[in-house]
């Protein structure tokens, strides 16, 4: 059972296995026992356990088919359409494809090699972390309202290529969810199907770079959750390191920017100007060898030179002068840390660094409310119940910074809520929309209406 007692009827801890079929379906079930553990280890059976990876992994999917289906809907797309080469389109569809043939490499080896929990570990860890948390929500935005049709068709087509190899993979484990949903894909069966095999569309150099960049971005959103600045509100930069003084290519940049929502990116060879390396006296160490002249040492230890502070860090001579007399520190005597400079905000892992410049000033603030207006009128559109290609009227009402912000951003807002007219003002008028919401924005109240217009 969950606390590995061995089941028996004595102890009221058996399971009947058609009671937990009927809770949680058999695919579920099997993806649970395959990837929670190798099939030769003794298995506990968790009921909240089967929940979990269910609602990782079959949550994930069927939630990206259902992305894919609205939006496939919506623009006509067809599998039969004429779409972009793999080589001829965007770079996040490049990468998918190398990360899609990764996977189908790595999932081969391993049950050749009778790994089958390893292997369905990694296909589960592509499915939640590359495919939604990074290509879809990446690329939400070229799914509908594209001007570059071919950018649109080329986002179809790698995400209908993925689904369809992620349930070829899938089907030995999970045979009925991977067959419902390949043949929603293709009206074939997926068992009737080769299993994937490579297609030559890894690219390392660019799965490496796009590692690079999402670890930037986890260190970016550390830096901001510190600081407590919602990812929506843009800052001005970003200044960071990489291992070796490497930099991003420009594609790969462009998607950090936009992630870390920074006007710009600067590379970096070394911390100074970043950080100040900062002495912390160890009186412990100091007190046996300087005496009453311990806090007189160690306020000349907080006054050595940054140049000082990073060789003793190193491990090189360092000599400080007390009461006329010369002392070498050895290790132990301080302890040197490092702190931002000025506005910056600082976050490293490994060798790469991350310096976030979290200063505000109107017109980023502005920006901030603005992206903050958008996603509050989204959510009551998806409340109300509107459908993606309905268009409104607009109004949004508050005080006079509110009022500001909105008038410098009336086409981004407009744009983004499919609003064909924005109303700013003091005051809603209750009587002209027919969705109406208060909500709070940077200490503002904010008054939101909206209507379907109707053509």
């Amino acid at each position: 059972d969950a606390e590995g007692q061995k089941m028996s009827k004595s102890k009221g801890n058996v399971v009947n296995p058609w009671d937990a079929i009927e809770e949680h379906g058999s695919d579920a079930l099997r993806w649970y026992f395959i990837t929670s553990s190798n099939p030769w280890v003794p298995k506990r059976y968790d009921s909240m356990g089967v929940k979990e990876a269910a609602r990782r992994f079959f949550d994930t999917l069927f939630n990206t088919y259902r992305f894919f289906t609205l939006y496939a809907s919506a623009e006509e797309w067809s599998p039969s359409d004429a779409d972009p080469l793999p080589e001829e389109r965007m770079l996040l569809d490049r990468w998918l494809l190398s990360r899609l043939d990764s996977v189908v490499s790595v999932v081969r080896k391993d049950l050749e090699a009778y790994q089958i929990t390893r292997a369905y570990r990694a296909l589960g860890d592509f499915v939640v972390e590359d495919l939604s948390n990074w290509y879809v929500r990446r690329s939400r935005s070229r799914f509908w309202g594209n001007s570059d049709i071919q950018d649109t068709r080329a986002a179809f087509r790698t995400l209908w290529e993925a689904l369809g190899t992620i349930t070829r993979l899938a089907a030995p484990i999970i045979p009925f969810a991977s067959d419902w949903m390949y043949r929603a894909l293709t009206n074939q069966s997926v068992h009737l199907q080769r299993f994937p095999e490579e297609v030559q569309l890894i690219n390392e150099d660019l799965e490496q770079e796009m590692s690079a960049a999402r670890l930037l971005v986890s260190l970016g959103r550390a830096a901001r959750e510190e600081a407590q600045i919602r990812v929506r509100q843009p800052l001005r930069c970003a200044e960071v390191i990489l291992p070796q003084g490497k930099e991003l290519s420009s594609e790969v940049l462009g998607v950090v920017r936009e992630e870390l929502n920074v006007k710009d990116v600067i590379f970096r060879s070394s911390l100074e100007g970043l950080v100040t390396l900062v002495a912390r006296p160890n009186y412990a160490a100091l007190g046996p060898v300087f005496g009453k002249a311990t806090n007189t040492a160690a306020e000349v230890i907080r006054a050595l030179s940054q140049e000082k502070l990073e060789e003793y860090r190193d491990g090189g001579i360092v000599e400080i002068l007390v009461d006329d007399q010369l002392y070498r520190l050895v290790d132990g005597d301080a302890e040197i840390v490092q702190e931002a400079s000025g506005t910056l905000l600082v976050k490293g892992e490994g060798a790469t660094t991350l310096a976030l410049d979290t200063e505000l000033d109107d017109e980023l603030l502005d920006e901030g409310i603005a992206r903050e207006l958008v996603n509050r009128v989204q959510r009551l559109r998806k409340d109300a119940g509107l459908e993606i290609t309905d268009r409104i009227e607009l109004g949004i009402a508050g005080a006079l910074g509110l009022q500001d912000a909105t008038a410098s951003h009336r086409e981004f807002i407009s744009g983004e809520t499919l609003a064909l007219n924005l109303v700013v003002d003091n005051e809603i008028d209750g009587e002209k929309f027919a969705h109406l919401r208060e909500v709070e924005i940077n200490d503002m109240l904010v008054q939101i209406g909206l209507s379907v217009v109707t053509e």
